[in-house]
């Protein structure tokens, strides 16, 4: 029987393309510590947002379709990670759980979204001084990378002295600043 195959969905025996390893294009000087990273979801960790802007269906259906950078879950492991995203809170147990399901890994923490809004930079600005920095400590004392897809939000960060990168559709990094410090303890 012929496999019917989705437009938006390699086949399941379909190798993942292999892009060359770079090392990560941001370099923070004088870290003493590994940082803290500040994750965005959408176009960050999913690794196939574009093709799930065009599947139908329900959002929810959606997420659980949804694959992450299994190469960037690898680099995370010993970092303290803080999943943020402008995705709604409504979503946050699935997600969570298919993130788990898919990677065996958690963020150490996470902030979905509580509001309407769909402005990532705005709803990231009110995180990153009502949660984040109460939490975790400023940037002047606390080591902060934030992989971030969102252009408006990596400007935001800048204020505020938080490095930020964006992750290209293609990237496949061997590491992130700071992977020479000892690891994130849990």
């Amino acid at each position: 029987m012929p496999v019917q195959l989705n437009m938006f969905e390699p086949p399941p025996d379909f190798p993942d393309p292999a892009p060359a390893l770079t090392d990560c294009p941001l370099v923070i000087d004088g870290l003493t510590v590994r940082p803290t990273v500040l994750l965005d979801l959408n176009f960050t960790l999913v690794g196939d947002s574009l093709l799930k802007r065009r599947q139908g269906g329900s959002y929810l259906s959606k997420i659980l379709k949804e694959h992450y950078r299994t190469w960037l879950v690898e680099l995370l492991r010993p970092y303290r990670v803080i999943l943020w995203t402008v995705r709604f809170k409504t979503y946050q147990e699935t997600t969570l759980a298919r993130i788990q399901e898919l990677t065996d890994w958690q963020p150490d923490h996470w902030f979905f979204n509580p509001t309407d809004s769909y402005e990532a930079h705005l709803v990231k600005e009110r995180y990153l001084l009502d949660l984040v920095i109460p939490q975790f400590g400023r940037p002047a004392d606390t080591a902060y990378l934030a992989l971030e897809s969102n252009q408006l939000t990596r400007a935001m960060l800048k204020r505020y002295g938080i490095p930020a990168v964006k992750i290209d559709t293609m990237s496949h990094w061997r590491n992130l600043p700071g992977s020479d410090f000892p690891p994130y303890v849990r």
